[in-house]
């Protein structure tokens, strides 16, 4: 086998370990898959196996084979994320005594898992590309029909669904960028030829942007009024009687000799000069007590508190 090294120059490799052709091809990152197709000889000459060409090894080389659930040649193969499919063909005897084949082999390069699925119509010829998350394949011929059924399948769920070409046809071309897949040309129908080109725009799901739960608002606490301290009546305080003295010879009230007067009394002198003549305040049986109490505001207010105590005349 001849190959091109990393200096660009062609060079030769360790050959594939059988011959064949019709086959379909993909790869996952350092390694290549060439899967299925006919020696060229007998019903026999059909290959299900799959030879690994391996370009962390060096030299590179084929360094694993592994097999497809059904020989076949004229399959169609894609790389999905680390899953390589491989769909549809058929064998020696199509389309005279057999049907296109349904069976897709998916293997895991990362896990070396092997599985098979089924397209929803056995197909030969199909044309197969991934766009994102999707590998499709498009098109294609059964025994008796071109086909624009497009098998999609999702490597982020694991299922599959299925999508049309504009004009059924087989033997069309495929390749992808970014998020659009185009199909183009093809045959549909035995001589004639399509110049159709269909385009699939791959939309992404949107993310679901959260809801935000709100804060419910706290509410406030009343605060409570406070009951007013009542404020408490002040007793009044009793005046009590004054008697002016106004002349320096005026006489106690009457009353007074006639002991009437409360206990005890007052007797303020308003006049700054004023005298009080005590000898006037004589009575056979009381006695007068004085208490005199200055105060110095402005004029001097000499107040008398007078106090009288009766006593009983003695007995000879």
């Amino acid at each position: 086998m001849t190959g091109i090294n990393p200096s660009g120059d062609l060079t030769n490799f360790t050959p594939v370990r059988t011959f064949k052709y019709y086959g379909c091809s993909a790869s996952y990152n350092n390694l290549i898959f060439f899967a299925g197709g006919y020696d060229g000889g007998s019903i026999q000459g059909i290959k299900s196996s799959v030879e690994v060409w391996d370009t962390s090894i060096t030299p590179p080389k084929f360094n694993t084979t592994i097999y497809l659930s059904k020989a076949r040649m004229h399959c169609s193969a894609t790389t999905v994320g680390s899953k390589i499919l491989f769909a549809g063909g058929n064998d020696i005897n199509f389309p005279v005594t057999s049907e296109a084949f349904d069976d897709v082999d998916i293997y895991d390069a990362v896990t070396g898992n092997l599985k098979t699925a089924k397209l929803s119509l056995g197909r030969t010829y199909m044309a197969a590309t991934t766009v994102g998350h999707l590998a499709m394949f498009a098109g294609g011929v059964t025994r008796t029909v071109w086909s624009n059924v497009v098998d999609v399948y999702d490597d982020t769920t694991g299922f599959w669904s299925v999508t049309y070409l504009s004009v059924g046809r087989a033997k069309l071309t495929a390749t992808s960028n970014g998020q659009v897949a185009l199909f183009a040309g093809g045959e549909t129908g035995l001589n004639e030829v399509s110049n159709v080109v269909d385009v699939y725009v791959l939309t992404p799901t949107p993310t679901p942007t959260p809801t935000l739960t709100p804060t419910p608002t706290p509410t406030p606490t009343p605060t409570p009024t406070p009951t007013p301290t009542p404020t408490p009546t002040p007793t009044p305080t009793p005046t009590p009687t004054t008697y002016p003295l106004q002349h320096p010879h005026q006489l106690l009230p009457q009353h007074l000799h006639q002991r009437q007067l409360p206990h005890p009394h007052l007797l303020r002198l308003q006049h700054p000069h004023q005298l009080l003549h005590l000898h006037r305040l004589q009575h056979p049986h009381l006695h007068l007590h004085l208490h005199l109490h200055l105060h110095l505001h402005l004029h001097l207010h000499l107040h008398l508190h007078l106090h009288l105590h009766q006593h009983q005349p003695q007995q000879d």
